[in-house]
């Protein structure tokens, strides 16, 4: 199984002392609890751009078929005694197919907790750049869910217009790719403001 449901009985602590009555509150829990973000990348042309992956999503095909594969950011669990960028680098051989040491792996912006309610997850956003005329076929993990999955490059400005006029309905997806905007955008600012000092 992959997520486990965790009942506990819990009760509140208050700044001013008091404590609230018993309460039942359910917890997803699951064998690794947080997870690794990539954002490959590659400049082609004077442009920035971003591999994307889609495979099977079970629990949006469910609700809806026409929403079982999205356009995401490759992701993957971080395993026990891994850090981020290990998990990453093993991650980015398994679905995209691309050898990059860990120690290249770079963190994009702080870690987020995308829904505290529920899951105690914390996810750790890297950016990876890749080469993709080195991209072989991806290792996959062994699960269904990672066979026949598809991969795009496509230019970062084309994956932004996308999301707002489409819609990219994976909101890690939707970050990582703001986040890299914003990287790319502040690299050039530093690197227009050597040239100039340099000048």
């Amino acid at each position: 199984m992959f997520l486990d449901l965790l009942r506990v009985t819990a009760s509140c602590d208050y700044p001013d002392g008091s404590r609230s009555e018993p309460f039942l509150y359910d917890v997803v829990t699951r064998r690794a609890i947080d997870a690794v973000i990539l954002v490959p990348t590659f400049d082609e042309d004077g442009a920035t751009f971003v591999v994307l992956r889609s495979s099977i999503r079970v629990p949006l095909a469910l609700r809806d078929a026409a929403m079982g594969n999205v356009w995401e950011l490759p992701a993957g669990l971080v395993e026990a005694g891994e850090t981020p960028e290990e998990a990453g680098a093993r991650e980015l051989m398994e679905e995209v197919g691309a050898k990059v040491d860990a120690k290249h792996l770079v963190r994009l912006g702080a870690p987020v907790v995308p829904a505290p309610g529920a899951l105690a997850e914390i996810q750790h956003f890297v950016i990876a750049t890749v080469d993709p005329r080195a991209l072989v076929a991806p290792t996959e993990d062994g699960s269904p869910l990672e066979r026949n999955a598809r991969l795009v490059a496509v230019p970062l400005a084309v994956a932004l217009r996308d999301l707002a006029a489409h819609g990219l309905v994976d909101a890690k997806t939707e970050l990582g790719l703001l986040r890299l905007r914003d990287h790319v955008a502040a690299s050039k600012h530093a690197a227009t403001t050597r040239e100039a000092r340099s000048a």
